[in-house]
């Protein structure tokens, strides 16, 4: 059995997101929460649920004969004050996700 560790808040913004592919995205709890899907080398590295997410914008431009998952050249993870959490994940030439909620957590499977 896999070892779970759930991270939240500023333990999350201060984790590495540079070279991690997007391999999913869904909404939860009847559209509420945004769930985001993470690997790197093939091998799931997280899920990070974004609860009461709003803002969202996605930004993503994939050329003829291009496709698979997206893979990251940084991100911006910000607390504001008592609002919540900013969050921007870059794509490189591909794009952005940009998005507001109230808490962050990430499930890593060890």
């Amino acid at each position: 059995m896999k070892n779970k560790e759930i991270l939240s808040g500023h333990d999350v913004a201060k984790s590495s997101w540079s070279d991690a592919n997007l391999t999913g995205l869904k909404w939860e709890n009847d559209g509420r929460d945004l769930i985001l899907n993470w690997a790197r080398n093939g091998k799931s590295i997280g899920v990070l649920k974004c609860t009461w997410a709003r803002k969202l914008k996605i930004n993503i431009t994939m050329g003829e004969n291009e496709g698979g998952y997206l893979l990251t050249w940084g991100a911006n993870i910000n607390s504001v004050s008592d609002t919540g959490w900013i969050l921007s994940f870059d794509f490189a030439s591909k794009g952005e996700i940009e998005l507001t909620c109230n808490e962050i957590f990430l499930e890593i499977s060890g």
